[in-house]
């Protein structure tokens, strides 16, 4: 039977506080370190030309899906979805940058967010809860490498296939094939080699799935799997910049 969604958004909550200063400017500008936020961060000075910027985010969601044509069946959730504090510990010329996300889900939602069409970690038409640990990285970065600049990245983040971090498209609900369009949450090494438009990626990293929002057993499947990406982007400013033209390989 055909199902219709209707989604009804109470309203957002975003934290933010105007990030200042040309470190941080150069850090955003350069996704070696980390996917480029498109919206301003706090910015706090330490010793040593040391800073970190940071950012905090809750969505209050509602959502309602119910049956066309008179039908009987009606389901709602109301949520706070994608609650999540951000922070970069970055070093003078962004050359160590430490990342960490984390993701309070399992407690706002632990039962799953109502998406039609959603799937993964044991949820059906449901949108599972991300890992609280959400992102760890240590990035080292270099700015002149050949022209361009590299950077190599170990942690747990998203693995270099398929689409941007859903941040680069902003949206309440996530896509129905956010499992096949991304490998997220995955502990792994990386490289990334960046020219004007143009980035490499290749990573290794563990392809087990975590099983809930809580595991972190998935590193003990580090090295079974790797990828690569080539893409281009078009397009400049905060929230305008798109990946365009990926080829993916992943093995």
């Amino acid at each position: 039977m055909r199902t219709r969604w209707l989604y009804a958004t109470a309203f957002a909550l975003l934290l933010f506080a105007p990030a200042a200063g040309r470190a941080g400017a150069q850090h955003e500008q350069h996704a070696a370190a980390a996917p480029a936020m498109s919206h301003p961060m706090w910015t706090i000075p330490l010793r040593g030309g040391w800073y970190i910027v940071s950012m905090a985010q809750a969505f209050p969601v509602f959502t309602l899906r119910s049956e066309p044509g008179g039908g009987t069946g009606r389901e709602t959730g109301a949520y706070i979805t994608q609650p999540a504090l951000m922070a970069n510990l970055t070093s003078p010329n962004s050359v160590l940058v430490l990342r960490a996300t984390l993701n309070f889900e399992a407690w706002t939602q632990k039962n799953g967010e109502l998406t039609w069409g959603g799937w993964g970690e044991g949820f059906i038409d449901k949108r599972h809860p991300h890992t609280l640990l959400h992102e760890f990285t240590l990035s080292l970065n270099a700015w002149d490498v050949a022209g361009g600049s590299a950077a190599l990245t170990l942690g747990k983040a998203f693995a270099p296939f398929g689409t941007d971090d859903p941040m680069s498209r902003p949206g309440i609900k996530y896509p129905t094939n956010h499992h096949l369009s991304q490998i997220l949450e995955r502990w792994m090494v990386s490289g990334l080699y960046l020219r004007g438009d143009w980035s490499l990626e290749a990573a290794v990293f563990g392809g087990n799935e975590p099983a809930g929002p809580f595991d972190l057993s998935n590193i003990e499947s580090f090295g079974n799997s790797w990828s690569a990406r080539l893409a281009k982007t078009m397009g400049s400013g905060p929230g305008f910049a798109r990946r365009v033209g990926d080829i993916g390989l992943l093995w």
